[in-house]
């Protein structure tokens, strides 16, 4: 802590902190845009129909 005291480093301190969140910014505007970019499948549904939502979503009894 005692290297942000002075006003150069907590200068450089935050500079690099933006540089790093530009960063992952830009890498998720570059993965969105690749996933959104990708064509539509379609699903094949295993005995051809789609399962139920008790099916998807296990229902754990109530805790006591």
């Amino acid at each position: 802590m005692a290297v942000l005291l002075d006003g150069v480093f907590v200068r450089r301190w935050i500079r690099e902190l933006l540089e790093r969140k530009r960063d992952r910014e830009d890498d998720y505007d570059i993965a969105i845009k690749r996933y959104l970019a990708r064509k539509p499948r379609k699903i094949d549904w295993a005995g051809g129909r789609r399962p139920s939502r008790d099916e998807l979503y296990v229902r754990w009894p109530a805790a006591e």
